[in-house]
């Protein structure tokens, strides 16, 4: 029985990673979850611009709590929210986004309070939508989308 355990921890965990969404389109494998003081954020394109105008809901075991709309700048925020909830960013032209998040005091959101980045793609082929806390891992997630945008465009225009 011993030597079964990590296979058996292996299976819990990738079991938990692995999701099917109502829709029926399989959710991104292995979002983290993000811890935050507080739900206040942004949310972005691929390549790192604004998205005016995106509604983002807070969820708790499946109910909306509260609903924000993001301004021109992008940013939403929340007030008197704690506990593990769900955050979901849907806006026209981008597929939805998502991140749980645990929101409240704890030794890492008193060192590092967190904005939530929110970076969300247009669909089938695209980058899975991501969130993070973390202002050096939201730029590097853009430089990334940006090289695979232009490594594409130098492959369309190679083909023509």
């Amino acid at each position: 029985m011993r030597n079964w355990l990590p296979v058996l921890f292996l299976l819990a965990g990738l079991g938990s990673s692995i999701s099917v969404a109502q829709n029926g389109i399989v959710d991104c494998f292995g979002q983290p979850t993000l811890h935050a003081a507080r739900v206040k954020g942004q949310v972005f394109d691929l390549m790192g611009e604004t998205i005016q105008g995106a509604t983002v809901s807070l969820e708790i075991e499946g109910r909306t709590i509260q609903q924000a709309v993001t301004d021109a700048s992008g940013r939403f925020g929340f007030k008197s929210v704690g506990g593990s909830i769900q955050l979901h960013v849907n806006a026209r032209g981008f597929a939805p986004g998502y991140a749980y998040i645990n929101v409240g005091p704890d030794l890492r959101t008193l060192i590092h309070p967190g904005i939530i980045y929110v970076i969300l793609g247009v669909g089938n082929g695209e980058p899975c939508p991501s969130a993070t806390t973390s202002r050096r891992e939201f730029l590097r997630m853009v430089q990334e989308n940006s090289e695979r945008n232009k490594g594409s465009r130098q492959k369309q225009a190679a083909q023509k």
